[in-house]
């Protein structure tokens, strides 16, 4: 099918939705996963908002829009390439380098993750309507995706819509970790229309000098049809009475405005913990704006700071302190297996060398494992945390076999690459990820 091209949506915004001519890193790059599948019906084009737009008596789905192919067993990611008809067929990239959204339950901060994520696995959450990436294994509906080349930021590579993205090098092997996932209808009403009014912000301090301090709010309208107006702050705690839709309401005083910015120099009267109110109001590109009333269009965010009365000049680094431990782990699943499938191991490579146990241990006996590992790192010298083995061997033909392998806290300058095994017969390294 000929691609839209995006000339069809919304006059003159048609770019700032998703694309994936945008959330593609590199345009000129190999493009080495592609799956060929119908585009999905409406209620499953994910995120949702935005996700699709009428164009005669056709439904499109928007091409940069996220797919999990074979949810039912080992699923992995794909990505839209082009505006599709449903259930007409399109490519999707499993592979590659992609701007992807970030989930909303992720509250680190901006640049604590591009200390500490790079490297490590990034999961895509797969429940509710806007799905996102996170780096929590643990998260409700998560699967493994591909490797984190960087924290999030914001709305990089000029893409318009939504707030949060980060750099992800999808890795459509990661699908052998991951346990089956059920993708629901969406439930929301918007996702078809452009017109549905989202605020978002995610305050910083960006510099401190005494009593003052300076924040960005990071104002966002996520839909790219309406833009920010207006931000006010409330940082003395007084409140005001004002009418909103005919109805007399309390809150807190605007003490500061910006109109759009979100950047304040605030002058506190005296240390401790202050608590910080922002409204962010968005309105109607060339239209008038709204009341921060029932209609979506303002959002009102909290904050607290510590205020302190050094006389120097404190500002957010760019590039954090990197951590000071990591941790590693192997996750296998093998189908079919049974115990004699998966048979010994018997070495550990870190920091460029390895490491013979004493003798080779069978997979059966994790413990014997653990301490292996355990001896031979404590011989080292290698500070960590803790090692744990777990192996779930099939009974029979047709279960799987899982093994876990992971140690945590590990001195951050050692890296933990390998541990040598005989996998159905032949011996292989399994390599470790940190995570």
């Amino acid at each position: 099918m000929k691609s839209l091209n995006h000339t069809n949506r919304i006059a003159a915004f048609a770019q700032d939705y998703p694309t994936h001519g945008r959330m593609r890193i590199d345009a000129n790059a190999a493009r080495n996963g592609q799956v060929m599948l119908p585009a999905p019906a409406l209620n499953l084009a994910k995120p949702y908002f935005l996700s699709h737009f009428q164009q005669g008596n056709c439904s499109y789905v928007v091409s940069g829009t996220m797919r999990v192919i074979s949810p039912e067993a080992n699923p992995y990611l794909g990505i839209l390439t082009q505006d599709t008809v449903s259930g007409q067929r399109a490519v999707y990239e499993t592979e590659g380098d992609f701007y992807l959204p970030v989930h909303s339950s992720v509250v680190v901060g901006r640049y604590t993750s591009q200390a500490n994520w790079v490297g490590k696995t990034a999961y895509l959450i797969t429940i509710g309507d806007d799905w996102g990436i996170t780096h929590d294994s643990t998260a409700d509906g998560a699967i493994a995706v591909g490797t984190f080349k960087n924290g999030w930021d914001f709305r990089q590579n000029g893409i318009g819509w939504g707030s949060r993205f980060v750099h992800v090098t999808l890795q459509s092997s990661l699908r052998a970790g991951n346990h089956p996932v059920t993708v629901l209808p969406s439930v929301g009403e918007c996702g078809c229309c452009f017109s549905e009014c989202r605020v978002e912000a995610y305050p910083e301090v960006k510099a401190q000098h005494g009593l003052f301090i300076e924040f960005e709010i990071n104002p966002f309208s996520a839909n790219p049809l309406f833009e920010v107006s207006r931000v006010e702050l409330n940082y003395t705690g007084q409140t005001e009475t004002v009418i909103v839709d005919g109805t007399p309401i309390t809150r807190p005083r605007t003490d500061l405005f910006t109109q759009g910015s979100g950047y304040f120099k605030v002058p506190f009267e005296e240390t401790g913990t202050a608590t910080i109110t922002a409204r962010v109001y968005v309105q109607k590109i060339d239209e008038a704006g709204c009341s921060c009333g029932t209609n979506g269009c303002c959002e009102t965010f909290t904050f607290t700071v510590e205020v302190s009365d050094d006389s120097g000049f404190v500002c957010t680094p760019a590039t954090p302190p990197a951590p000071t431990t990591n941790d590693w782990r192997i996750l296998k699943v093998y189908a079919d297996a049974d115990v004699s499938a998966i048979d010994t191991t018997d070495k550990i490579k870190f920091g460029g060398i390895s490491y013979d146990f004493t003798s080779p241990i069978g997979f059966d006996e994790p413990n014997d494992i653990e301490v292996a590992i355990t001896e031979i790192l404590t011989a080292q010298g290698v500070a960590f945390g803790a090692v744990t083995v777990t192996t779930e061997i099939g009974a029979t033909d047709g279960d799987n076999t899982t093994l876990e392998v992971i140690i945590t806290d590990v001195n951050a300058a050692v890296t933990i690459e390998s541990l040598r095994a005989s996998i159905n017969g032949t011996t292989a390294a399994m390599l470790f990820e940190q995570v």
